[in-house]
């Protein structure tokens, strides 16, 4: 399976929705074999304290990702939180 957007968008769907039960969401920016970036899509809506850490969020993310997509090169959590 080739990695796109709507690929790793599936893979990452069912962890989303946990992030949009607190106001948040992920949204895949850029998908290849060469790189996949996440960014965490906050709102003035969102409960920032019920959210992870950026690292433990990147380690979850990119566990999910790697697993469907063992042959990506590089992974990139952008928390825009900071």
């Amino acid at each position: 399976m080739r990695i796109t957007r709507e690929a790793v968008g599936q893979v990452l769907e069912p962890l989303a929705e946990g992030f949009r039960a607190d106001g948040a969401d992920l949204a895949v920016e850029e998908a290849s074999e060469e790189q996949v970036t996440v960014r965490l899509v906050v709102s003035p809506a969102t409960c920032h304290e019920c959210i992870m850490p950026a690292e433990a969020i990147t380690r979850v993310l990119e566990s999910a990702v790697r697993e469907k997509f063992p042959e990506l090169e590089r992974f990139l959590f952008v928390d825009s939180r900071q």
